[in-house]
């Protein structure tokens, strides 16, 4: 199926299941095929996704998608996307995840991991916002064995109930909210009638104030 984008787009969250689908194996041949496809210049094919079940879905841009193929090397390609309690953590990962939530991605060919893709991913997860949360303070971060953490470019979207977050490998990822970082504008309050039109023009890239703390709402 094609999307607009330009995204080749394969479904399998509709079909029937007595569990939801979280994992996937696709013929190396149709991998390939799509791959070629993506990375050939007379198509608008930019990438591949993979939609399972609940919300959850990955998309390969099309570095990513020809590095992948080319790892496969003949063998079929299993895509996983696990929930954090079905994930098999460590005691350092199960500490920094805090009761938060948390999937394990992984790609696997031969039954070896493709850990490093080459190119950029993107992941999509249910997430719904709790009380007193605002979707800039949303962010994703990749927690490795030692639970150490790195920060993803994210991106939540509270109408669909989406967390959407950017990254160059599979591995174990949690959604935290940072109070912090929702309002960056030390001169622009809660209380102020435009706080949610800023907040929106910074979220979507129109403006980056005036400073690094500052909006200057009152200069002309």
């Amino acid at each position: 199926q094609m999307e607009d984008v330009g995204t080749v787009m394969i479904d399998f969250s509709n079909l029937e299941s007595k569990e939801p689908i979280t994992t996937v194996e696709l013929p190396a041949n149709v991998v390939k095929e799509i791959a070629a496809a993506v990375n050939d210049p007379a198509n608008d094919a930019q990438s591949l996704k993979i939609v399972l079940a609940n919300g959850l879905a990955i998309e390969f841009d099309a570095v990513a998608l020809g590095e992948k193929a080319a790892q496969a090397d003949g063998m079929d390609i299993t895509i996983s996307i696990k929930s954090g309690k079905e994930a098999k953590l460590n005691q350092k990962q199960e500490a920094a995840l805090k009761g938060r939530p948390a999937y394990d991605i992984a790609v696997t060919s031969g039954g070896e991991h493709i850990s490093d893709m080459g190119g950029k991913i993107t992941i999509y997860a249910p997430y719904e916002l709790q009380d007193g949360e605002h979707p800039s303070g949303i962010v994703v971060w990749y927690v490795d064995e030692d639970g150490k953490r790195e920060r993803c470019e994210t991106s939540c979207d509270p109408a669909k109930k989406l967390v959407s977050w950017k990254t160059d490998h599979l591995s174990l990822y949690m959604i935290d909210y940072e109070e912090n970082i929702i309002n960056p504008f030390a001169d622009v309050s809660e209380d102020m009638y435009f706080f949610d039109a800023v907040l929106w023009a910074y979220e979507q890239g129109i403006t980056g104030g005036t400073g690094v703390d500052t909006f200057s709402p009152d200069a002309s």
